[in-house]
Parts: C-alpha cells; structure tokens; sequence
C-alpha cells in the first residue's frame, strides 16, 4: 500500500490508525513525506520507526500528490506479478475486511488490472451514509449487499483508492506527468490499463471513507481547463463508450438495490445528541467533533438535529437524523438510544419527548 502525504495531520494519523487496526500484519506500508510540516513529518518518523513493514520516504521539497504517488509505486517490488499495490489518500478510513475485500476481487479474475472500491465521496461511484448510521456500520452493510455481486466493470478508475494489479505497474508504469499536479491523472491510467486489454472493476463489498479533494479545491477550476483537453485529445471517443456501457450496467444501482433488500433493524445508539440547527458555530462543531471521535473509538453515537433537513458543510464521520419538530410526536419518528443529551436549552424538551418514548434511556 502507497500513501503519499502532505500536512493534513488529523486525517493522516486517523487514516493510518485505520490501516494497522484493519489490514494483515504483513502488509507492507510506504509513506512518502512530500515535505510536510513538523509536526506531520515527526509523526510518520515515529510512525515509521515502530513498524518492521513500513518504509518511509522523505521529499525535501513539495512534488504534488502525483510525483509522491509515482514516487511510492517505484518503490514496489515487482518480483509477484499477480500481486497488488494499492495507492491511498490520507483523508481516507478504511473499514474490517476491506483488504480481503480486494484479494477476492483480483483473484476472480486475471484480467482485472485494477479496482475501486465504494466511498461517500467518489464520483459516479459513490454511495451516502443514511441518516442514523456511521462508517463502520454501513461499510459492514455494504460488505453483505456487495458479497453476491460480481466486480463489475466501471468507466473510471479514481485515485483516492486504487488498488493496481503488479503485471499492470509493470506495464504501464506510473502516472504521466503531463497531469502534474494533478486531476484527471487516474482516468487517464484508467484508460493506458484497458488499453492493455485489463479490466478496471468495482470492488462491490468494500466501503471505504473518503473525506475531500482539499488539496485541489482552490486550483480545481485551473486544473480542470488545462488538463481535460490533454485527455480529451487520448481518450475522448473511447471514453463516451465506456460511459455508455458503465450507465447501460449500472454497478452502483445495482448495489443500492441490494442494500435497499437489505432487512435491517433500526440501530440503538449508545448515545444521540440533539442539536437545534446543524449551521455551523462553536458549540455546533464541538459535538460533530465529539461524535465523529466517538465513532473512530467503535461507539456508535449520532446526531439528531431538531430542524428539516439543512446541508451540513463539514466532514462527517456520519449522517445526522433531522427531525423537524412537528415530527416528534409522530409515532416511532424517535431514533432510539441508551442516552439522549440536550446540547441547548432548547433542545431540553425533545430529550425529555425521548425519554418518555423509550423510558429504559
């Protein structure tokens, strides 16, 4: 596995706790440092230094997520044709079982040069976390509603998490530079791997969180207008092919449909915080962090926010309830929990309405 790494501490050791908790001893780990901050390099340092299976690379200037990428792929050993690397963002979780999850998937079939699992937050091949869950709970719902499916084809790889095939890595190499510093770089492997005659497939029963794309949002526009004509001159009468077969197989609706099968009991949390309004402010913040902490340590605490539903523009462990508050006297609308907690004066009545509808909490 490949992690390029640049700043971004929080997400960076969050996502590197996920990967000790819930991979093989022996998988081996590389970390490129692209010239990150002291506090981050010093965590990786340390991180590296307890770790026989981790190697760490150091940039002594910042090269971009693509250069530290290509630079993690050529430190992969190339001797097991059929193995495979598996190139990951740092504001990533992966969930139990994703990495069997892959095994199984490369191994169903030969041709398969690479793969993407399901996220939140992955374009066309993304799935929301229903209101009331977390990661962890609907990552192990997707492993059962995927098991049955095969891998199927997709139009495009994407890079937050895309594991490669070692024959592949062979072949094709690493990224092209002309993409540097990045966006469009991973469609455009896509394509140079089918292009060999592999396949780029879904990985169904594998979940994995994926917080954002920070690092290009204030370039996004720029990139976009000088790197999609560079790709649209290699691949764009291919490219409308292959989407017209990934719209005609419908792999994530076909995996929706799935879950949507799925008989499920409505979760008991071991806690629910109420807010009045899920806009952003300090006291607002503080319990999001509160949960999404909770959630990282196994409890399966939410949120219920006592307003109709509202966007909530801040990285999210979870999906909050919104329950407007005409709706709390309609039978059964109460999530249940162990504990409810009022954070606001005004919330107090409708942790008092749960309590009643649930006298055990």
């Amino acid at each position: 596995i490949v992690i390029p790494v640049h700043n971004a501490l929080a997400q960076t050791s969050r996502c590197l706790e996920s990967v000790v908790r819930f991979s093989p001893e022996s998988l081996q780990i590389v970390l490129v440092n692209d010239a990150s901050d002291s506090y981050t390099s010093n965590f990786l340092r340390q991180f590296a230094s307890k770790r026989t299976n981790v190697t760490l690379i150091e940039n002594e200037t910042n090269q971009g997520f693509l250069h530290s990428a290509n630079t993690g792929l050529a430190a992969v050993k190339q001797d097991d044709l059929n193995g495979i690397v598996i190139l990951l963002n740092s504001d990533t979780i992966v969930t139990p079982g994703w990495h069997d999850a892959f095994v199984r998937c490369f191994e169903s079939d030969p041709r398969i040069g690479l793969a993407t699992p399901v996220s939140n937050n992955a374009v066309n091949l993304s799935v929301a976390i229903p209101a009331g869950e977390n990661l962890f709970g609907f990552a192990e719902r997707v492993a059962l509603a995927g098991k049955g499916l095969e891998c199927p084809d997709i139009t495009t790889a994407i890079g937050f998490c895309m594991a490669i095939r070692i024959s592949v890595l062979k072949e094709v190499g690493g990224f092209d530079t002309v993409f540097a510093p990045g966006y469009g770089e991973d469609t455009d492997y896509h394509f140079r791997t089918i292009a060999k005659a592999y396949r780029s497939v879904l990985v169904p029963d594998c979940f994995i969180y994926h917080e954002s794309h920070a690092s290009f949002s204030a370039r996004k526009t720029e990139l976009v207008a000088r790197n999609r004509p560079v790709f649209d001159r290699r691949w764009s009468l291919i490219y409308r092919n292959e989407l017209e077969r990934h719209d005609a197989a419908r792999p994530i609706e076909r995996l929706t449909e799935s879950l949507a099968k799925q008989q499920q009991e409505e979760p008991l949390h071991e806690v629910l915080f109420i807010l009045p309004t899920a806009t952003l402010c300090g006291g607002v913040i503080v319990i999001y962090e509160l949960v999404n902490r909770l959630i990282e340590r196994g409890i399966n605490a939410g949120v219920i926010v006592v307003t109709d539903q509202e966007p909530v523009e801040m990285a999210l462990l979870f999906s909050p309830y919104f329950i407007a508050p005409r709706d709390w006297l309609a039978n059964g609308r109460i999530p249940r929990a162990k504990l409810y907690v009022a954070t606001y004066f005004e919330t107090a009545a409708y942790a008092f309405a749960a309590k009643n509808a649930y006298p055990s909490a």
